[in-house]
């Protein structure tokens, strides 16, 4: 395997040993049969530039913790702006700084801006790739363990701290059906089992399962409008009895999507604990669960 970095790309042409030829802007070239284009974000900064406002060294506009740029009366929000030389290409980051934001142009106690969760699961039919908190196990004293399954073409990673007491990330390749259970773990700081692997091994293998019951109610349901279990349970509590209800009222799982599962785990929950009868068919038009229909 050959990494070539700092490469720009000016054509591609066709090859002579291979399909293709990519042709760098300092002279060299690659010959390849297959070229993948990966299209991240980049800052749409051409404004700011425009403006003469500062510029960080990787694109976006410069902010401090209160998103104002380097001219006072400018702020600069979401994609397009550089926070402590990162860019986030989240929605919930871009939320975060707009209701920060907006408390201080309405003359509220000033809120500091101070990152985002970047635990994300990658939207691609398909593809089942996700990632929470230190991914990496950058944080000193980090312990990790990992689950291949090659038969699945799975791969499972989890990291933990020193004291082997708490999640501080994962990474999870071709199944995320642990996704919800393992950023729970680490957003709200709940204590691991004894054995730590038990987390990310086969379904039915010993593996604890974390249900809605067990979520505290500062638990995070919505990372990208904020919203927390004792939000939803605050919503069913004022008449919301169905999950559209929920979702108008607390705008939870209208962002990116990736919380209805475990919204609706929690919603219906909360109703069987309050003596409410769940009806759990596939949709109000087909009244038989998954279950009738399958079993």
């Amino acid at each position: 395997v050959g990494v070539h970095l700092s490469r720009a790309t000016q054509s591609v042409s066709a090859g002579e040993t291979y399909r293709y030829r990519m042709n760098f802007d300092g002279g060299e070239h690659l010959e390849t049969d297959l070229i993948v284009f990966s299209a991240g974000i980049r800052p749409q900064d051409a404004l700011g530039r425009g403006c003469g406002l500062d510029i960080a060294a990787r694109g976006g506009v410069v902010i401090d913790n209160h998103c104002r740029s380097s001219d006072p009366r400018i702020f600069a929000i979401g994609e397009c702006a550089s926070w402590n030389g990162s860019v986030f290409g989240l929605v919930a980051p871009g939320y975060s700084m707009a209701r920060n934001l907006a408390g201080l142009l309405m003359g509220e106690a000033a809120v500091a801006f101070t990152g985002a969760d970047m635990s994300t699961k990658l939207k691609l039919l398909g593809v089942d790739v996700g990632s929470i908190g230190d991914a990496h196990g950058a944080t000193p004293g980090a312990r990790s363990y990992r689950f291949i399954d090659e038969a699945n073409s799975a791969y499972r990673r989890l990291v933990v701290d020193a004291s082997g007491k708490h999640v501080l990330g994962a990474v999870l390749v071709g199944d995320n059906s642990y996704y919800d259970t393992l950023l729970q773990y680490a957003q709200n700081g709940i204590a691991l089992p004894a054995d730590p692997a038990a987390l990310i091994l086969p379904q039915g293998d010993g593996a604890p399962a974390l249900g809605a019951d067990a979520l505290p109610d500062s638990a995070t349901i919505c990372s990208c409008h904020n919203v927390s279990k004792g939000a939803v349970c605050a919503a069913i509590d004022s008449g919301c009895s169905d999950l559209a209800a929920v979702k108008g009222c607390t705008k939870a799982a209208t962002g990116c999507g990736g919380c209805a599962a475990l919204l609706k785990q929690v919603f219906e929950h909360e109703l069987t604990a309050r003596g409410v009868a769940v009806d759990k068919s596939l949709c109000e038009h087909f009244a038989y669960t998954r279950q009738e229909l399958y079993g």
